[in-house]
């Protein structure tokens, strides 16, 4: 019939645009995993990233090769991650319970108003998420998550630039934290644990919730 040669050609079409599609989306996605990191920076105009925040991710995504990677600071793990998801994040407790979800701490209360420092000191009051903090609790819950990058932001939504107490730990502590990039609200470190019996002494030490004994992150 007169439709049958019509027919043929706009499936030919059809056929060739899907392929036309298939073909754009891959170079699309190995455009972007190529220049994601760059891209941060080149569209901090539009993008409202922090400039400095944006030259940290860079550099984590240059010198990390699937790494676990603990931040602190402000609630931005995604960059963390790198290209193609190679790294683990987490944020680490630095009190006993760990993961710090906060259905584990009964009991806790958290208000906030216009001023984020009444935030941030609320946070770290007893009971609360960030209370009961202990240097070498945090250490052990960093070591038995096999942690090899600390990525501390400074505290968002403040005056004046201020570290949250990790970046205190790890600058009193240079034989574990080895400072590798540091700006104006970013500091990274990378740990230098090592598995020494006093640090096996202190991962017994730390009690864990009852999902992450279970095998759950």
């Amino acid at each position: 019939s007169p439709s049958a040669p019509r027919n043929d050609v706009r499936m030919r079409y059809v056929i060739l645009s899907f392929f036309l599609g298939f073909f754009a989306l891959i170079w699309l996605n190995q455009n972007y995993q190529e220049h994601e990191y760059s891209r941060y920076r080149k569209m901090l105009r539009y993008s409202g990233f922090w400039p400095q925040a944006a030259e940290a991710w860079e550099w984590l995504n240059s010198n990390t090769t699937g790494n676990n990677i603990a931040y602190v600071g402000r609630p931005v793990p995604f960059p963390l991650y790198g290209e193609n998801f190679k790294n683990n994040v987490y944020y680490v407790s630095v009190n006993k319970i760990d993961p710090a979800k906060l259905e584990y701490y009964a009991g806790s209360h958290y208000h906030w108003g216009r001023d984020f420092l009444e935030l941030h000191r609320n946070i770290k009051e007893k009971g609360n998420y960030r209370g009961d903090a202990d240097y070498n609790v945090w250490l052990g819950n960093l070591a038995r998550r096999k942690i090899e990058y600390l990525f501390v932001y400074s505290l968002h939504q403040t005056k004046d630039i201020i570290f949250p107490m990790e970046e205190g730990w790890a600058k009193a502590n240079p034989d574990k934290f080895s400072l590798v990039f540091s700006n104006d609200i970013v500091r990274i470190y990378k740990l230098v644990i090592a598995r020494s019996d006093s640090d096996e002494a202190i991962l017994k030490n730390v009690i864990a919730s009852p999902s992450l004994r279970s095998g759950s992150q």
